[in-house]
């Protein structure tokens, strides 16, 4: 071998230690320092590929004067992050059955290299990845490196998704010496040769480590780096790649190792052909632009028509965008149908060039909202050229029925699901996306360089929950987009907040989107996200590029929160209105409304389904399209029917979220094809007489232009919202009698002297006082009073009011001692919220890096401050959501007959050769075909039919249904695990099912039915 072919010298004590083993019959393993040695190159390909310019910057300012050793250092914790299997506790684990039948596992080897190993482990030491923190931590120790170094070797006791907790560090480096080999100088002196042979294979020196380990790394910084090394171990341990060896010694080891050292060029031959089987994309890389950049960049990106231009709010959008030279957050304020998303893609763009961000990020609030923007990125992924040729363009789509989306699942499909880039480049191909293999799945797939996902998916990165620290570093890799800001509640924005805190603290740019966002609410968002930027201003000396502050005792008084910094205000008059930050400093850019501008008349009506009618009636005597939106799916289910009886089945459309999957997505595509900005009469798509009936759904991110609306009452910004889907299209093809827009307020049952009575369903959505709020600032204060609006200029202006501190003035004399005591409960209703986000809201990063606090410990301060400060309760058991909602069950709706079990008869797939009904077959697994359909025909039972007390009772009564029926199906990987309600036809021919003492209905025009039998 040539000199540059050796590895390090190991000892045959250190080659006998096992890191990954088979737990099959096969009994395969692989040698500790040979995993160490494949992490290290994976390591060093994600750095130089795949990592971004963004993410590699902050990790850089972390490190502060020893930047220069970033990648070096993060080579280094990825080959020692088994460290802690270095160990006679986990060396001694049996992992296979010997001939015998007896586990057994490769201990031998280390017995037979002079090492002691007990018979068994105590069955409480400590996993390895505490015990490989325990064990740096003591090495680095020895060195002279003071307790600062905790912030480094907390890395590696996070490294399987989970920081450690303060007690277990702490059991381990004091309960479990023998364990752990802390007093057996053999093997302290393996676990330092492996530390050694690490920093050699990672080129980083002694010095540079311990100098390294004497600051303080803050946590922003060792999540990201965490995140790194979970995703080395995943690729280094993927058993397809990275082949494991015969356990006995012989011609599979010889072939990597002579005289004790690995040979580094088949190694890399190793190395080269795993790296083509995971094969993940390079990071994108934005283009520079050029030229007339507002005009230009919108009409490639959009292909907007030849004679089209921007707006005036999408142009100040690019132009601020391109004049920041440290961009942040951005909030664009502007009416509905302005182009924000098209804005913020073209912002996105601009940021990601100057920042270094690697792909996008757009989160919206609903899965039927992301479903629908999911087509519109793909198309703008069409326009967007790929840096130097390179196949950079992976996308995923993150929400819980993702796969049920038929344009995503067709990219999956194109992009053959292995060795993606290889694939299309020994094609000659260049498609403007793929699906990578490797990130495809629940905790990967947000790792792709562009992700369209629900709001869910970036409040999570604010969530107590394992593998956190991967769906930080997603999010820090991208310009992130969050559409409909305003449209989250108490309990969402505590999320949102400490979310933005931590995008703020990698620096990644984030851009909000809002037509009706209160004041208050956008400068908490700007003030959350500079408190995280402004967490590193400056520096100190011994310590990292932070400043810190120094350590409180325990004891010391709570300093001033810096979350009350002063946020600068913006022109009351401002709208549309363009709010972005450049470094730590925040301004504001008022824009020149465009000339699109609507007249719109709103007026209260008597909350009775016969009057709804009557009115609809009288709207449309010409025709025209209408669009009724209820606060509820019952209210919408009634209103469908009364209208159905008057105007007729087919012209009545209706959407909810008590559908079917697949009814539903073919509900919102029909709605999407006739009232969308393509269909006119004049092409025949835009019909003459139609009425669209719908839950919240028709109110957030999707393109529907009304003639006329009828809507229940809502609080101000979403009746904004929903008042933006009226005459939202400059069209010359309305009825005559609808030329001007007109919306119909419903949902107050009576008027007392305190003010409106409303229907006690709605107030089961939305707060009293919200409601009064919105009713007050608009002007709709007595039964049957119409008032004309101007749209954009009265949006800000009303929220602001109806969110502001002069609400309760403004209110009428008679309706005050009402709203005050509504008032109080929506105050209540908000503290109860927020209140139980502390189980599980990841800590403030300003306050853990002025405590100089590690990971070690970061998920249970949170709950251990909730715990003192309520009594009584189970305290372990918060809610691990970032919705309020409580839990309801989802199941298949399929129809039980004498034929057997099959389809609901409307429901199939052409496309896979599945009949409408096909029988679902329960003596053998289903098909995947129709596994597929049955997976679509999936509906949520709403809480009356499974409140939380009754919850486990009426799965109970669901599994004994299903028993004798699914056994088979727990072979499919559509159906597994599923609840299934089986509906039968009663004699008139109705689809009836019953559960829990409820009589249900399904059917295609009304969806879900429930009724107390």
């Amino acid at each position: 071998m040539t000199a540059a072919q050796e590895g390090p010298q190991l000892s045959k004590a250190a080659q006998s230690l096992w890191g990954k083993s088979d737990y099959g019959e096969e009994r395969e393993w692989l040698p500790l320092f040979m995993h160490m040695y494949d992490s290290k190159c994976v390591a060093e390909r994600l750095w130089d590929t795949w990592v971004p310019d963004s993410t590699q910057s902050t990790i850089r300012r972390g490190l502060g004067p020893h930047a220069s050793f970033a990648r070096d250092l993060f080579v280094f914790l990825a080959s020692i992050h088994d460290l802690g299997k270095a160990t006679p506790c986990f060396q001694a684990m049996p992992c296979h059955r010997n001939f015998a039948g007896v586990y057994a596992g490769p201990k031998w080897k280390a017995e037979r290299a002079g090492l002691t190993l007990p018979p068994s482990s105590s069955k409480h030491a400590p996993g390895h990845p505490v015990a490989g923190q325990v064990i740096l931590q003591r090495i680095l120790a020895g060195q002279g490196v003071p307790g600062r170094a905790r912030s480094l070797t907390s890395i590696l006791g996070s490294h399987h998704g989970s920081p450690p907790e303060k007690l277990r560090v702490s059991e381990a480096e004091h309960d479990y010496p023998t364990d752990l080999g802390q007093n057996d100088a053999n093997w302290k002196a393996i676990q330092s040769e492996l530390v050694e042979y690490a920093l050699a294979i990672s080129g980083l020196s002694w010095d540079a480590l311990v100098s390294i380990a004497r600051v303080f790394l803050p946590p922003q910084v060792t999540c990201l780096l965490t995140g790194l090394v979970i995703m080395v171990d995943w690729m280094a341990s993927d058993q397809d790649a990275f082949p494991l060896l015969a356990i006995q010694d012989g011609e599979g080891l010889s072939f990597y190792i002579r005289e004790g050292r690995l040979d580094e060029a088949e190694m890399s031959r190793r190395f080269k052909k795993a790296w083509a089987s995971i094969d993940i994309l390079p990071c994108w890389h934005g283009r520079p632009l050029a030229g007339d950049v507002s005009n230009s960049l919108y009409a490639r990106r959009f292909a907007f028509p030849r004679n089209a231009s921007p707006r005036p709010m999408q142009r100040a959008v690019l132009d601020v965008a391109q004049k920041l030279g440290d961009p942040g957050l951005m909030i664009i304020e502007a009416p509905m149908g302005e182009g924000k998303t098209e804005a913020a893609l073209a912002a996105a763009e601009v940021f990601a060039r100057a920042s270094g961000c690697g792909g996008v990020c757009i989160a919206l609030p609903t899965m039927a909202t992301t479903d629908a923007m999911f087509s519109r990125v793909h198309a703008w992924l069409q326009h967007l050229p790929q840096a130097n040729g390179r196949l950079d363009h992976s996308i995923y789509l993150a929400h819980g029925k993702a796969r049920l989306n038929e344009e995503y699942r067709g990219i999956a499909r194109g992009s053959s699901f292995s060795a993606i880039g290889q694939d299309i480049r020994e094609k000659g191909e260049s498609p403007e996306a793929v699906v990578c293999d490797w990130m495809y799945g629940r905790k990967r797939g947000v790792l792709a360089n562009f992700v369209v996902c629900t709001i869910d998916q970036v409040l999570m990165s604010a969530l107590q929950m394992k593998h956190l620290a991967l769906r930080q570093l997603a999010l820090a890799n991208k310009v992130v987009i969050i559409d409909e800001c305003h449209a989250y509640d108490a309990y969402m924005r505590e999320y949102l907040r400490v979310a933005l805190e931590w995008m703020g603290s990698w620096h990644t740019p984030v851009i909000l989107l809002s037509a009706t966002l209160p004041e208050a609410q956008r400068e908490e968002m700007a003030r959350s996200y500079l408190k995280g930027w402004r967490a590193e201003a400056g520096g100190r000396e011994g310590g990292s590029g932070f400043s810190l502050g120094r350590r409180r005792p325990p004891d010391a008084a709570q300093p001033k929160h810096r979350e009350e910094m002063d946020i600068p205000k913006a022109s009351e008059s401002a709208y549309p209105l363009v709010t972005y930050t450049n470094g730590s400093a925040l301004d504001y850019l008022a824009v020149a409304p465009s000339a699109r501008k609507l007249e719109a008349e709103l007026a209260l009506v008597a909350d009775d389904v016969d009057l709804l009618v009557e009115l609809l009636n009288q709207q449309l005597e010409g025709g025209g399209c209408a669009g009724v939106v209820c606060d509820t799916v019952s209210r919408a289910q009634e209103a469908a029917t009364a209208l159905r009886a008057a105007f007729g089945r087919d012209r009545v459309s209706l959407t909810h979220a008590r559908f079917t999957d697949i009814d539903r997505m073919e509900n919102e595509q029909a709605i999407r094809s006739i009232l969308g900005p393509d269909a006119t009469r004049a092409n025949g798509r835009r019909l003459d007489l139609h009425i669209v009936v719908g839950t919240q759904v028709l109110e957030q991110s999707l393109d529907l232009d009304f003639d006329v609306l009828v809507t229940d009452v809502a609080p101000t910004d979403l009746l904004f919202q929903r008042l933006g889907r009226v005459h939202r299209h400059v069209r010359d093809d309305r009825p005559a009698g609808l030329q001007n827009a007109r919306c119909f307020v419903r949902g107050i049952e009576g008027w007392e002297e305190g003010g409106p009575r409303f229907v006690p369903e709605i107030t089961r959505v939305y707060e009293r006082a919200s409601l009064l709020e919105a009713l007050s600032v608009m002007g709709l204060r007595n039964e049957g009073t119409a008032v004309q609006l101007t749209l954009p200029a009265d949006i800000s202006r009303m929220v602001r009011q109806a969110y502001g501190e002069e609400a309760a003035a403004d209110m009428p004399p008679t309706w005050r001692d009402a709203y005050g005591l509504a008032c109080e409960d929506r105050s209540r209703h908000i503290e109860e919220k927020r209140r139980r986000t502390s189980f599980c809201l990841l800590r403030s990063v300003e306050d853990m890096c002025r405590n100089e606090d590690t990971l070690v410990g970061m998920y249970n301060g949170r709950r251990s401050e909730a715990q003192s400060a309520m009594a009584g309760g189970d305290y372990d058991s918060g809610p691990r959501a970032v919705r309020d909602t409580q839990e309801t069950l989802e199941v298949v709706v399929l129809r039980r007959g004498e034929d057997g079990i099959r389809l609901l008869p409307w429901i199939g797939d052409e496309a896979g050769g599945v009949e409408p009904g096909a029988k679902v077959t329960t003596n053998l697994c289903p098909s995947d075909a129709v596994a597929k359909v049955a997976a679509q025909s999936v509906v949520r039972l709403p809480l009356s039919v499974c409140p939380p007390t009754r919850i486990e009772d009426v799965i109970r009564e669901l599994e004994k249904e299903d028993g004798p029926y699914v056994g088979a199906w727990q072979e499919s990987p559509w159906l597994a695990g599923q609840l299934v309600l089986f509906f039968e036809e009663d004699a008139a021919g109705a689809l009836v099912a019953h559960l829990d003492g409820r009589c249900l209905t399904y059917s295609r025009e009304m969806g879900l039915q429930t009724e107390t039998i």
